[in-house]
């Protein structure tokens, strides 16, 4: 399967562990049979959007290595009373 790139430029490898170290990005995930399509937001700016097998394990790792540091907020379509889910890394 073909991995779709960012939809946003992101930053070489260098400063990313001081950029993201502390920061909430946050998780959106389009989840289909064969894979799955993965947003990440930070700031109000989207960070990626990356096509990735439907594999859970997959999804942690892909955004521990790209947000060194940063934990991760889960956002999904709920009702309007929702409240996000907070999930350490």
């Amino acid at each position: 399967m073909k991995q779709q790139t960012s939809a946003a430029p992101e930053t070489d490898n260098k400063g990313k562990q001081q950029r993201y170290a502390g920061s909430v990005i946050y998780v959106g995930i389009d989840v289909h049979k064969k894979d799955w399509q993965v947003a990440a937001v930070y700031e109000g700016m989207t960070l990626g959007n990356h096509r990735m097998g439907a594999r859970a394990e997959g999804v942690i790792t892909h955004l521990r290595k790209r947000y060194p540091g940063a934990s991760f907020e889960l956002s999904k379509p709920q009702p309007q009373n929702y409240k996000p889910e907070t999930c350490n890394l």
